[in-house]
């Protein structure tokens, strides 16, 4: 067997350290394998959605996770309820839902609200599933 380099040790500690401050029903929810750990480039921040006063509650200017990101985790999530998960987790302003839906190829989201251009990019998988089966 191969000695694991240091780059990886590190990596493992790090992760092992991020595992320690999640939540006990997040870490059950990994172990069950209803969600996943995903590796996004450190630009990509989800929007915060905050319910004090004090916060703003003018969209984020953060940016999204390239399409191809999406598109791998959305043809890994494999049913279309994990798929909903997905997109609902990038927590996507309307202009991003729709820029998303282009991105990806998906015809017809670019008046839908964010809701619209999801259920769109739900119907394009579940499409080309279907035309992959037969």
């Amino acid at each position: 067997m191969t000695e694991p380099d240091d780059e990886t040790i590190a990596v493992l500690l790090h992760l092992g350290d991020l595992l320690k401050r999640t939540a006990a029903d997040e870490l059950k929810s990994l172990l069950t394998g209803d969600s996943k750990l995903v590796i996004v480039p450190k630009s990509w921040r989800p929007q915060k959605t905050g319910t004090s006063p004090q916060t703003s509650t003018a969209p984020s200017k953060a940016s999204q996770p390239p399409a191809a990101a999406v598109r791998a985790q959305l043809v890994e999530a494999g049913t279309p309820d994990a798929r909903r998960r997905v997109l609902h987790g990038l927590e996507m302003t309307q202009a991003q839902a729709r820029r998303m839906a282009a991105d990806l190829g998906v015809k017809g989201a670019s008046k839908a609200t964010a809701e619209q251009a999801i259920d769109r990019i739900l119907a394009y998988f579940a499409d080309l599933e279907s035309a992959a089966v037969a």
